[in-house]
């Protein structure tokens, strides 16, 4: 009787099982609407006590739970979110495939979706040669979640990703509209991948760098998968379909297993977390940040007609020197003056948190914007000669006027001619020339009670003719010490006079109308110093020295080639876009300049050690 029991209760359940479909698992769908791009992604159905439950995961719609499922035999009815709505979609299971419809603002939309399977491999990359080993990567990338920073994405990870390719990938690969600086990066929207077009080889190919493509050090996987994200939805999906790898469960299974996201994504400013140096060469807009005139930008096409910057306090070959000690270079200061030597000018001095916007190509990658300064202008000077030509007297500006009014490039060289810089530890020596006197000038700071007070050390060479400057507008405080010139006011400035034939050595003091203290902190601040002492180089501001490893490539063919691995982990947090190479006479020594003006000493290119030494 027992036996027959158990007999019967096996039977029973097998026969249960064999007629009850199941569609509990993981399914990939895509949802089909009238005049839209169709939204893809994955979705889990699971079978719990309470009925089933399930989520979809898509680069469109993030993550969001499906609602009110009701599985009655082959038919199925349910909730779905659809642009910030609940949509009802209603059909049925047909083997392996699901087909459904709903109504969205009253047009049909089709969701289909089909079981997934465990069949696909991730992509077989064999064929590339990267830049890095894996023994090169930080050790975290041995044990990353690729499968769940993929499931992760969503429109918040599509946002950053955007954040991402703006400030990293856009200066080489460009935006449809327009061209990056190397032709031959991957256009996502055109051409087809070439070390693998799905997210964990994209992934590879940043983490560790392939042919031209230099490896995103600084990324954090997230930022990968970010970006990664955006270039697929926003370029390849929308432009170059054919091109476009399709996520579902048989490829996420099949990546390398792991359990952590690697280090938390932090605040991420390549541009500004640079150490420059003390000085940066560009060109910049002075303004207040309270007070300002607002950044303004054409809605029309070029060129332009409606724009007007004729009272925009523009620096065109600006030099921003940081006035204050510490480290960290120009972008980590408080207090900064700006040389334009195109006018021969100093466009004025600010203080406070932050340096500059970093609006630009070369700096956050935004393209047609310019960076501005940030913080409280104190004072500025009009983007006119500031000296007179020495052999008329004029402050007239008599360069080239374009269309809409604004005038550009040096002044004459008989009149004003920029020489150099001069670097001597912290001191920046601005060499230049007004007629035929010989100039040298070092910007600098007093720090009052109540206001920051600025500086301008000049040597004066003697002049055949008497030489005049605008220091400043009236009504913003300026006083001198020193021998060889002195002051007076006309038309509306502050104006520095040294009479023909008269050896100057002077220091400007200037601060803005608030300075209560100005007269009691110039009578404590140490006269003019003879700057000749600083025109013979210092010690060496990059002592530090860095080693990386030289890949060799294969020299079975008409073609060898080596990969010298950038030092893209260094201590000023360098970008290292390279943008040219020489070669000193020994050969083992190379020069190497970035976009961003720093310059790299590299030896080991011949040595045969293997190492490079930055």
């Amino acid at each position: 009787m027992l036996s027959f029991a158990c007999l019967f209760l096996v039977v029973g359940i097998c026969f249960n099982c064999s007629s009850q479909k199941e569609y509990q698992g993981i399914w990939n769908y895509e949802i089909l609407m009238p005049q839209q791009n169709s939204k893809s992604g994955t979705f889990k159905l699971l079978k719990n006590k309470d009925g089933y439950t399930a989520n979809m995961v898509s680069p469109n719609l993030g993550v969001s739970s499906i609602q009110n499922i009701t599985l009655e035999g082959d038919s199925m009815s349910m909730h779905i979110e659809l642009n910030n709505r609940l949509v009802t979609i209603s059909g049925a299971f047909k083997a392996d495939s699901f087909i459904g419809t709903g109504l969205d603002s009253g047009k049909k939309i089709t969701f289909m979706a089909t079981r997934a399977t465990n069949k696909k491999d991730i992509v077989d990359d064999t064929h590339v040669t990267y830049v890095l080993d894996d023994s090169d990567l930080n050790d975290y990338e041995k044990n990353i979640d690729h499968q769940g920073l993929i499931e992760a994405i969503d429109r918040n990870a599509l946002k950053r990703g955007g954040l991402v390719y703006n400030s990293n990938c856009i200066n080489c690969h460009g935006v449809p509209e327009v061209e990056g600086s190397i032709p031959s990066s991957l256009k996502f929207w055109a051409q087809p991948f070439k070390y693998g077009n799905d997210p964990y080889s994209m992934y590879k190919t940043i983490t560790k760098g392939a042919g031209l493509m230099p490896p995103q050090m600084a990324l954090t996987p997230q930022e990968k998968y970010d970006v990664i994200a955006y270039i697929r939805e926003n370029y390849v999906k929308n432009h170059n379909m054919s091109a476009y790898f399709k996520v579902d469960s048989e490829y996420l299974t099949n990546l390398p297993k792991g359990s952590s996201k690697g280090p938390a994504t932090k605040p991420y400013h390549p541009w500004s977390d640079m150490d420059y140096g003390n000085f940066l060469i560009n060109t910049y807009e002075l303004v207040d940040t309270k007070t300002g005139i607002e950044r303004f930008h054409s809605p029309g096409p070029r060129p332009y007609a409606d724009e007007n910057y004729l009272k925009n306090n523009f620096a065109y070959k600006g030099i921003a020197v940081r006035l204050d000690e510490g480290s960290g270079g120009v972008a980590k200061g408080k207090a900064w003056m700006i040389f334009d030597h195109d006018l021969m000018r100093v466009a004025g001095g600010w203080t406070g948190e932050g340096f500059i916007d970093w609006e630009g190509i070369l700096l956050n990658g935004h393209h047609e914007t310019y960076p501005r300064t940030v913080g409280k202008l104190h004072f500025e000077t009009p983007v006119e000669p500031a000296w007179a030509d020495p052999e008329t007297g004029s402050f007239k500006d008599i360069r080239f006027k374009a269309r809409d009014g604004r005038r550009f490039g040096p002044l004459p060289k008989k009149w004003s001619h920029f020489k150099g810089i001069y670097h001597s530890g912290k001191n920046i020596i601005i060499s230049y020339s007004v007629g035929k006197a010989n100039i040298l000038e070092r910007l600098g700071m007093e720090k009052s009670t109540e206001q920051m007070v600025f500086t301008r050390t000049l040597n004066i060479e003697p002049s055949d003719k008497t030489l005049r400057m605008r220091v400043a507008p009236q009504g913003i405080k300026v006083k001198i010490k020193g021998e060889g010139a002195s002051l007076s006011n006309s038309d509306g400035f502050v104006v520095l006079e040294i009479p023909k034939g008269v050896t100057a050595n002077i220091k400007l003091f200037i601060a803005g109308p608030q300075a209560n203290d100005f007269t009691k902190t110039v009578q404590n601040a140490a006269g003019p110093e003879n700057l000749h002492t600083y025109l013979q180089g210092g010690e060496p501001h990059y002592k530090e020295e860095v080693v990386t490893t030289i890949v060799k490539g294969k020299e079975d063919g008409p073609i060898a080639m080596d990969q010298l691995t950038p030092p893209y982990d260094n201590p000023w947090d360098s970008r290292l876009k390279l943008s040219g190479i020489d070669f000193l006479e020994d050969a083992n020594t190379g020069v190497l300049c970035t976009t961003d003006g720093d310059i790299w000493s590299v030896k080991g290119l011949t040595d045969n050690t293997g190492k490079l030494h930055w």
